[in-house]
């Protein structure tokens, strides 16, 4: 049975916390860390989906090794900019302004 006046009033982390399955984040995950790198295969994107994308773009964005090299090398490779996903664009974007490339500064 469920003890409801411990789960609504304790205070803290869940007393039970499911094991999700992060099999979609790891992917996007793995891109991200093998991008950073200046691992780019043009078949990662196959393996993606539009949300892995922009999850790894994001993680991209988070990390302090990424260079200007890199992105340059990912929008020959992939031309993210070309992109017609619009959160697709933005995390591009945000990456992008962060290494200064200047090829999305006017678009941005």
């Amino acid at each position: 049975s469920v003890e409801w006046e411990k789960w609504l009033t304790t205070p803290g982390m869940p007393l039970v916390v499911p094991d999700y399955d992060d099999s979609l984040h790891q992917k996007a995950s793995a891109c991200a860390r093998a991008w950073s790198a200046g691992v780019i295969d043009k078949s990662d994107l196959e393996k993606l989906t539009a949300n892995q994308v922009i999850s790894a773009l994001k993680l991209l964005n988070s990390f302090d090794n990424i260079t200007l090299t890199t992105v340059e090398l990912l929008d020959e490779t992939f031309h993210f900019g070309d992109s017609k996903n619009s959160e697709i664009l933005f995390s591009w974007y945000r990456l992008g302004i962060k290494t200064r490339y200047d090829a999305v500064v006017e678009p941005a």
